[in-house]
């Protein structure tokens, strides 16, 4: 479950929580991340996730086709 929101033409906004039960294992965790578009098909995006053990951290280029 989550939301993603664009306040203006080159910024987009995001937030998830996730849920996983696999085989009476559950894991509970959340995501952050911004995208800036500098050109109108062009986006560069930064990610923070954590659930349990393990946060990541993602730096991605997106190309709208």
């Amino acid at each position: 479950m989550g939301f993603r929101t664009k306040p203006n033409k080159s910024l987009e906004l995001m937030a998830v929580l996730d849920y996983a039960n696999v085989e009476d294992e559950t894991e509970t965790g959340y995501s952050f991340s911004a995208r800036i578009y500098p050109v109108e098909k062009v986006s560069i995006g930064l990610s923070y996730g954590s659930a349990d053990d393990l946060d990541t951290l993602s730096l991605g280029i997106r190309f709208d086709i």
